[in-house]
């Protein structure tokens, strides 16, 4: 599982890098209708992956 985990991070992490500067303002919608852009999912990636983390005591 550690090991799927790293791969996937990996991939998401070239995914964002790949995105330009210019972009990181593009605007998208959510499943549910919420607005974000590259930049905000980004940050909410990285929190939700800090709360999990923390929930798993790591």
């Amino acid at each position: 599982m550690a090991e799927e985990l790293a791969d996937a991070g990996l991939t998401l992490a070239a995914a964002f890098e790949s995105v330009t500067e210019a972009d990181h303002a593009r605007r998208g919608l959510r499943s549910n209708g919420s607005e974000f852009t590259v930049r905000t999912l980004g940050q909410y990636f990285w929190h939700d992956a800090h709360h999990h983390l923390h929930d798993v005591g790591a």
